[in-house]
Order: structure tokens, then sequence, then C-alpha cells
């Protein structure tokens, strides 16, 4: 295993001979300490290493990196075109694995919005997060959620004001 992170073959000979690999060629292809192998090393991790602390929230619960991308050389050929500054990788289906197909770059508040707890709601035609019904409603997210959770109507849980519901709900 490399520093990077990268698992190589390599025979005994390789590795402990005068000439012995000492990495699998990062310190060539330039990645190492930068911002995205730093995400590409983070994501290998989240997903094969037991002792990582979200491990149960990606490898724990079969997420898993494509064969593709243990190659940080195929990671960055497939991902770097995309890139800005300031965004992180995100899964499209949470469910799913980390797959060219299956990622894309976000910013903290589109991860935010993509995440397996969140309660997405329809209204009229819309479909998105409380937290996204909130922002536009002015009515906190949690409020929305309670609301939505003891039975009040979309419309009424995301913009009636707080405090003007009256009956078995207490705000």
């Amino acid at each position: 295993r490399c520093d990077c992170g990268a698992v190589i073959r390599a025979t005994v000979c390789q590795v402990t001979g005068a000439n012995g690999k000492r990495s699998c060629g990062c310190h060539r292809h330039g990645g190492k300490g930068t911002r995205l192998h730093t995400i590409w090393a983070g994501m290998r991790q989240r997903c094969r290493d037991q002792n990582q602390e979200a491990f149960h929230y990606y490898g724990g619960r079969g997420i898993y990196v494509c064969k593709r991308w243990d190659s940080f050389a195929n990671f960055r050929d497939d991902m770097l075109g995309s890139y800005k500054k300031g965004l992180s990788i995100e899964r499209i289906d949470n469910s799913g694995p980390y797959h060219p197909s299956n990622c894309r770059w976000a910013t903290h508040q589109e991860q935010c919005n993509n995440n397996r707890r969140n309660v997405v709601v329809e209204f009229q035609g819309f479909r998105k997060t409380a937290a996204q019904w909130g922002m536009e409603s002015g009515i906190p997210q949690n409020i929305i959620r309670h609301r939505l959770r003891v039975g009040y109507p979309p419309g009424v849980a995301i913009f009636t004001p707080v405090g003007k519901i009256r009956g078995f709900i207490s705000e």
C-alpha cells in the first residue's frame, strides 16, 4: 500500500531490492497533496477502512469505489474537467457507488440537499427538501418537518407563519 492509499502489485524483490518500489508512482502523476488527490484518498478510505470514523455510513452500508478509480490517474481523468475550487464529490444516488456515472461535484448546500435523511416534500409540482422549502418560505425546516409529521398538508406546513396554526399542534 502506497502512502497515497493506492494498492499496487509488486514482487518481494521489487519492494525490498536496491531499486525497490517506494510508491505506486504517485510522485510522477503530480497529484499527491492536491485537493483532488485528498478527495480521492478520502473517498476510498471511507469505503474501505473499517477503522475510519465514517466507515459505517459508507463501506459499512455497501457503498464502494468502482474498480476504475483504484487508480488516481483514472479518477483525475474522469473528474478533473468538471472540478471547481470549493466543491466536493457527491454521489447522485446516495445508495450507489462512487463511479463516474454516479458522481458529480457539488457545493456544501447541494450536498446537504442530497442526503438520505432529508424529508422531500412535493407541493404544486415541485419536489424540494424541507430545508429548501424553509429557505423559500421563511419557516424553519424543523417546524415544517414537525407539521408534516403530525399530518398537516404540505401547503399549510410550508407557508403558514409560526404561531398561526391553531389546534393540536404546539409550536
